[in-house]
């Protein structure tokens, strides 16, 4: 796994600023990409959904206090506030503009979802939606499996 053009850590006090906004505690494994990486472009970057039949890319990672309103996680999230349950927050984005999402909150916490946003729908709850697929139980699985196809 190789992580391109990440930008510099912008350390622990920024994560728990980023978390006390959401009053949601990210999982350790994602905080840790955060601490380390904080945003970038994966090599391989290909996924499949956990059903193994279809999958995508990510194009890459948001990161906190980015220059760019495109790539800013604080941003991203506000962009999808009454869009993607509020169990989910984005923190990768695949060529098409969908969003690939971590559970902060609730039963599926941990777990990586890929929300498409050709099939949005316009009632959401906290629960997952039904233009939601199922990628991996969590953030380090997600990177694990990332591949070329």
């Amino acid at each position: 796994m190789n992580i391109k053009d990440s930008d510099k850590s912008v350390g622990i006090n920024a994560i728990e600023l980023l978390q006390r906004m959401l009053d949601k505690k990210l999982p350790k494994d994602y905080l840790d990409f955060l601490l380390e990486y904080n945003g970038g472009y994966p090599e391989p970057d290909c996924f499949l959904f956990a059903t193994g039949k279809e999958g995508s890319s990510v194009q890459g990672f948001y990161k906190i206090n980015s220059q760019n309103d495109f790539d800013d996680l604080i941003k991203i999230i506000k962009t999808y506030e009454n869009r993607i349950p509020e169990d989910f927050i984005p923190f990768a984005y695949d060529p098409g503009g969908n969003q690939v999402c971590i559970a902060v909150s609730g039963k599926q916490y941990g777990k990586i979802y890929f929300w498409d946003h050709e099939t949005e729908e316009d009632n959401i709850n906290s629960s997952i939606s039904k233009n939601m697929s199922l990628v991996s139980n969590s953030f380090t699985d997600f990177m694990n499996a990332l591949c070329k196809l």
